[in-house]
């Protein structure tokens, strides 16, 4: 909060000055001219550049803005309040609408990199004064659709068209050179101005682009200094993301998975309210561990298509290193799931972890949560053992965890007939298949029978119609999927995985 001294009196101070210079030395000419008309002329080049050095004025947007605020006041408080870049959507929506219900009467689309207080009390340089209309840039707003958003805009309420309420001003820029937005309040007093950044803000928060969407986290890198002079650091950017629906009867996982996953996801945010009058925390985290392929991410993206009005994070790579900035959004926009995948990857052991502060960041975060905050984290990882002992042996950190092994009997019999569900398998022996694939992962499950499929399609030709799986197609694509003895390669198949 800053308070800034407003003197409008000094623009026509100076453009008076600037008339009066020159048209000293009009007066000088004509006298020497020893003209008659000597008066009507110097009346006639003090009016005109009088008039001239007041228009000039006009377009300066330091002007304007005293010109609209006075008289009312002549001093006044500025509010400003930094946000990443990816809420100038929000807070641009939810000025433009704040403004136009609260009686602001005038709108100033005007590009400048300086700020407020600084506009007003004359500390910018000339050019940054002048008035030059803000270029819009383009902001996506969901999977498929963009609005162009002007990067800086002010709107005003000035005294004498709003009675009754005191002149304010509200803008939204975007700073380009440090990638931020910003949100600045000017008002005659304190209590005005926090007022009114704290209604755009709730309007923001409640009216996000982003609330309850599947949004991905993505770290961009920067041009980097080719002399390394000069420090560049990532930047995190938001995209929506679109996924396949993952519907009940597509997942098949084991049943008891299937039950803890409803109790403590489905059922404890389809009746959170009720869960947290009985005092219960709605903060909670899950840990999916096991070995790769056997169907961590699946089910996650089973969760994101079953839990309805959520805003849900996923959050993989380089992006898990900026967790705090993420569980800020996570609490702005709760309802919300926050999915870190692979996080061994970043929050390994500390004795082998290179990013320390992002540990110790995501540890603060788990812990920081009020009990009321309506914020659930799922980790998944392949590697238990190197995930940081901090995070996994901690209760209260993680609340249940839940281990994702290679299919059982029974889940992949059902695999293998909703798989083939589209072709003729009465040929095949299928118990053979399912005791063949004994400690194989989902995902090399998957591939044997895409395999198969696509061997059975060359024997036809690959002509159009039904076709019929033999054991023949199977053995031929286990073959070919294993051709090489190696442990490791078969590892990473998911080929008897445990």
């Amino acid at each position: 909060m800053f308070s800034v001294k407003l003197n409008i009196y000094g623009f026509f101070v100076r453009a008076a000055g600037a008339g009066s210079v020159v048209g000293a030395v009009a007066v000088a000419s004509l006298l020497a001219c020893e003209r008659t008309y000597i008066l009507v002329a110097i009346a006639g080049v003090w009016a005109v550049l009088c008039v001239t050095a007041l228009i000039y004025a006009v377009y300066r947007i330091d002007f304007r803005l005293a010109l609209y605020l006075w008289p009312q006041s002549q001093s006044i408080e500025v509010f400003a309040h930094e946000f990443p870049n990816n809420r100038l959507v929000d807070l641009h929506f939810a000025a433009r609408d704040y403004c136009a219900a609260e009686g602001f009467d005038v709108s100033l689309n005007s590009s400048h990199q300086s700020e407020l207080r600084s506009l007003i009390a004359l500390r910018v340089s000339w050019w940054d004064r002048r008035i030059h209309r803000a270029k819009c840039i383009p902001r996506a707003i969901d999977e498929a659709q963009e609005v162009y958003v002007p990067v800086d805009e002010f709107w005003i309420r000035t005294p004498w068209n709003a009675p009754g309420h005191n002149a304010a001003i509200v803008r939204v820029w975007y700073d380009k050179r440090e990638e931020e937005t910003w949100l600045e309040i000017a008002a005659a007093d304190k209590e005005s101005a926090s007022a009114i950044h704290r209604a755009i803000r709730e309007r923001a928060d409640q009216n996000s682009i982003y609330k309850n969407k599947v949004i991905e986290a993505v770290v961009m890198e920067r041009d980097r200094d080719p002399f390394d002079l000069v420090e560049c650091p990532d930047r995190m950017i938001l995209r929506f993301k679109k996924l396949p629906k993952v519907s009940e009867g597509d997942i098949i996982i084991e049943p008891h998975i299937r039950q803890i996953i409803r109790r403590n996801l489905f059922d404890f945010h389809r009746h959170k309210d009720a869960i947290k009058a009985r005092g219960i925390p709605l903060k909670k985290g899950l840990l999916f561990y096991g070995p790769p392929g056997t169907g961590k991410t699946y089910t996650c993206r089973y969760i994101y298509s079953e839990l309805a009005d959520i805003t849900t994070l996923i959050i993989t790579g380089h992006a898990l290193k900026e967790i705090k900035s993420v569980c800020r959004l996570a609490r702005t926009l709760q309802p919300s799931l926050v999915v870190l995948e692979d996080v061994d990857l970043v929050f390994s052991s500390r004795a082998d972890n290179f990013y320390s502060t992002s540990l110790g960041d995501l540890m603060d975060q788990l812990d920081g949560f009020n009990a009321d905050d309506a914020v659930i984290f799922i980790l998944t990882t392949n590697d238990i053992v190197r995930l940081e002992s901090a995070i996994k042996d901690r209760p209260g950190r993680i609340n249940q965890c839940i281990f994702f092994g290679t299919p059982s009997p029974d889940v992949r019999r059902r695999y293998f007939l909703q798989s083939m569900s589209a072709h003729d398998h009465a040929a095949l022996d299928l118990d053979k298949w399912i005791a063949n694939t004994e400690g194989c992962s989902h995902a090399f499950i998957k591939e044997l029978i895409f395999r198969a499929v696509q061997v059975s399609m060359e024997e036809t030709g690959y002509t159009a119609g039904v076709l019929h799986l033999k054991d023949a197609d199977f053995q031929k694509a286990l073959d070919e999927l294993t051709s090489f003895d190696d442990r490791k390669g078969h590892a990473i198949l998911g080929f008897r995985a445990c």
